[in-house]
């Protein structure tokens, strides 16, 4: 059996260094995003592609992904809007106002509009990826008041 001797000084710088990162190591996750977001309202838009006409009769489904792990894969989603356009092709959705995201944190790219009629090809359109976005407490379709 080996055995080996250490030195006194070294351990204790060592240890020194590792208790401070292991404290960070457990703090830091539960900063690592906002679990609490003020999702706003918002409205829009869908026209005929060819004609440029509005369309009504569409459903609008209204979609926030939480995401989370190391991966940031789907851990959940917040229940879904829908909401029907008008004869103008309008439709809106009301703020969800503060919400708390039980599992992960909302994607960057959320929420995802996804818009489908028969006879039509469904359409589905997210926000604009950008990594600091899930830090953000105010959110909003990046869709909000355009015309699809």
């Amino acid at each position: 059996m080996t055995s080996y001797l250490v030195n006194a000084r070294t351990s204790s710088r060592k240890s020194n260094r590792i208790v401070p990162g292991l404290v960070m190591a457990l703090l830091l996750p539960g900063c690592a995003a906002v679990d609490i977001y003020n999702m706003q309202g918002m409205e829009g838009t869908v026209v005929d592609k060819a004609t440029g006409e509005p369309i009504e009769g569409v459903m609008v489904i209204e979609v926030w992904e939480a995401g989370g792990g190391f991966e940031g894969h789907t851990v959940d989603y917040l229940p879904l809007q829908e909401a029907v356009t008008d004869r103008n092709g309008r439709y809106e959705f009301p703020a969800r106002g503060t919400k708390h995201v039980e599992e992960g944190f909302l994607t960057a790219d959320s929420p995802r509009l996804i818009f489908f009629r028969p006879g039509y090809i469904f359409k589905s359109e997210s926000n604009r990826y950008h990594p600091d976005r899930r830090f953000e407490f105010n959110r909003r379709s990046d869709w909000h008041r355009k015309t699809v």
